[in-house]
């Protein structure tokens, strides 16, 4: 009762953001922002400076922005579409009655594990597999110039998984 309860406290909370005067619709994450991990996955579960949405999702949003004019313009488009598609990812789960909260687990440990879950699909889906080895290059050194203590097993993880996915797709290809 109190985990259904909690849900639609957050739901209740997640749509008034939508409504808000905010800077984003969180229903729809801007292309080119990462304002969704602030404005509506921070305001709304306040897990704090370690937390996903800013230690991790905003972080990481902003060093590829920030560096987006180091890989080709592949690479951009890449860029982009993965950091949407991660975004995307974390909306349905907070909008429909389905919840990707589980007994025991605290809410802003279940965005996280639910959000890296996400990660290699959108690589894959947003074509980390056909990108250069240069663009790849950039990314891992990318990834590993910022401060990833304590998620590098989770990181190298998604990596592994993502290559997985490469590979499937190649052979599905062949």
């Amino acid at each position: 009762m109190w985990k259904v309860l909690s849900l639609l406290l957050f739901m209740i909370h997640f749509e008034a953001r939508i409504d808000a005067n905010t800077s984003v619709n969180c229903r729809q994450p801007p292309r080119h922002s990462c304002a969704f991990y602030t404005e509506c996955l921070e305001d709304t579960f306040h897990c704090g400076s370690n937390g996903y949405p800013l230690a991790f999702g905003y972080k990481f949003c902003h060093a590829f922005a920030e560096d987006a004019s180091s890989f080709s313009p592949k690479g951009q488009t890449f860029l982009w579409d993965t950091m949407l598609c991660l975004e995307k990812g974390l909306v349905q789960p907070f909008i429909t009655a389905a919840s990707i909260t589980s007994q025991g687990t605290s809410t802003c440990a279940t965005i996280e594990s639910y959000a890296l879950s996400t990660h290699p699909q959108c690589y894959v889906d947003s074509g980390f597999c056909s990108l250069s080895i240069k663009d790849k290059l950039t990314l891992v050194k990318l990834i590993l110039t910022h401060d990833v203590t304590g998620i590098l097993k989770q990181v190298i993880q998604q990596g592994l998984t993502t290559l997985d996915d490469c590979l499937k797709e190649l052979l599905d290809w062949l």
